[in-house]
């Protein structure tokens, strides 16, 4: 099928992360039988490529305005947020997949140095102080996490291009 790739069987048993996310209806996971196709066009990235306590950088779409974004490790689960600070508008960003303060327990705007809960995506922080970063919906399938089905990708990139 266009758009989809195929994927070797995902384990039987997930992390207590995605576990407990999944049942907060964040993402869900799909049962592994035989060869799994993923949806590319929605691929966030693999969960062996998201380490535990750091960040993965993404960009969904083509053109010159994709949506650009982040998947984190939390306590509660994986979360997924537009790379965008609500503070200005600026990535949140200077260097790939560098999302998180020192210690790693938030997530830091390295353009005016606001922070955000890591689960919530709430300002504790600095010039945007009570707003919140925008989530994105995912889901847990095959290994990998995407973009839930429904979120419009090209409406999100152009939102926040």
């Amino acid at each position: 099928m266009p758009g989809r790739s195929p994927l070797p069987d995902s384990p039987a048993s997930e992390s207590p992360a995605t576990e407990s996310l999944a049942s907060e209806s964040l993402a869900s996971e799909s049962p592994a039988s035989g060869s799994t196709s993923v949806d590319s066009a929605r691929l966030l990235c693999r969960l062996d490529e998201l380490p535990p306590g750091r960040c993965r950088e993404f960009r969904l779409g083509e053109g010159d305005w994709p949506l650009r974004g982040f998947v984190l490790q939390t306590a509660r689960g994986i979360r997924a947020y537009v790379n965008r600070c609500p503070h200005l508008d600026y990535p949140l960003n200077y260097l790939p997949d560098e999302f998180l303060t020192y210690d790693g327990s938030l997530v830091q705007c390295t353009m005016h140095g606001a922070v955000f809960e890591k689960d919530s995506g709430l300002c504790v922080g600095g010039p945007c102080l009570g707003r919140s970063l925008h989530v994105l919906p995912i889901r847990i399938e095959a290994g990998c996490v995407l973009l839930a089905d429904g979120v419009d990708v090209v409406a999100l990139a152009a939102r926040f291009a």
